[in-house]
This record gives C-alpha cells, sequence and structure tokens, in this order.
C-alpha cells in the first residue's frame, strides 16, 4: 500500500477504511486500478506455459494534465515486466 494511505483513508465507525472526501479537492479525482501484465505478453506466457502473474490492484489518480503515465517501479518488477524507458 502507498505511503499516502493516512492522508487518503479515513477510518469508519466500524474500523474499516474509506477514501476521505478531501481527496477529491486536495489531490484529485482517485479510481481504483488493477495493473496487470500487456495482453500479448500474456499470450506468449500461455503458449510458453508459464505462470500468468496476477493482477496488482491498488489506487491510481487522474491527472488530466500529465503527458505520461507512470506507475512505481515495484509493481513492474512483481509483474516481472521488463520497463522499456523511465525518467524522472
Amino acid at each position: 500500500m502507498s505511503v499516502f494511505n493516512s492522508q487518503l483513508f479515513e477510518l469508519t465507525q466500524d474500523g474499516k477504511h474509506k477514501i476521505s472526501p478531501v481527496v477529491l479537492s486536495e489531490w484529485g479525482p482517485i479510481v481504483d486500478v488493477a495493473i496487470s501484465i500487456p495482453n500479448d505478453l500474456a499470450e506468449i506466457y500461455k503458449k510458453q506455459g508459464t505462470p500468468i502473474p496476477a493482477p496488482k490492484a491498488g489506487l491510481a489518480l487522474i491527472d488530466t494534465g500529465a503527458k505520461k503515465s507512470a506507475i512505481v517501479e515495484e509493481l513492474i518488477v512483481d509483474l516481472g515486466v521488463k520497463p522499456i524507458g523511465n525518467s524522472i
């Protein structure tokens, strides 16, 4: 889970977590996502008999002004995908 959990979530009365209502105004729109390997790679894995890694669930920020998409490198490593480029 993200290091921002304390800023994104609040505790409900029943002890569960929910996204804080201030997230939209302070961070922007956030949605649930599942990151998986590309379909073409999954097809290659199937043909080779290689197990397909399970998708990784998490939250994503919708940034309408962004020119690039990015995910945490740890997710790529966990999925066994080699990045084709990176920038800082």
